[in-house]
């Protein structure tokens, strides 16, 4: 069997899967994997955070159980909020459109 080639068959967890790759075509389906897995924790993070900030202005606005934070405070995790999302919104354009 030539072992240059890259037979690619059908997985139902992940769409592909791996039978008789290559040592490369093995490594950059390993990468791609692990390129899936780190956006998927990431944006699970950046939006549990986004939330978390949401509930926290919420709480701030409506007094909601004597709840209360320094301005400066709330001034600073809503910077820290945009800033994130501005952060990934700036990788994300640059890889979508890069000019090689």
């Amino acid at each position: 069997m030539d072992k240059t080639k890259a037979t690619i068959v059908p997985n139902a967890s992940h769409g592909i899967g791996r039978k008789n790759l290559s040592t490369g075509a093995a490594r950059a389906h390993h990468n791609m994997e692990m390129q899936r897995f780190l956006a998927r924790v990431g944006c699970l993070l950046l939006g549990l955070a986004c939330v978390i900030t949401l509930a926290l202005f919420c709480f701030q606005g409506f007094h909601l159980a004597g709840f209360h934070l320094e301005t400066s405070l709330m001034n600073w995790i809503g910077a820290a909020t945009i800033g994130t999302v501005a952060g990934l919104l700036g990788i994300v354009y640059r890889a979508v459109f890069r000019s090689d």
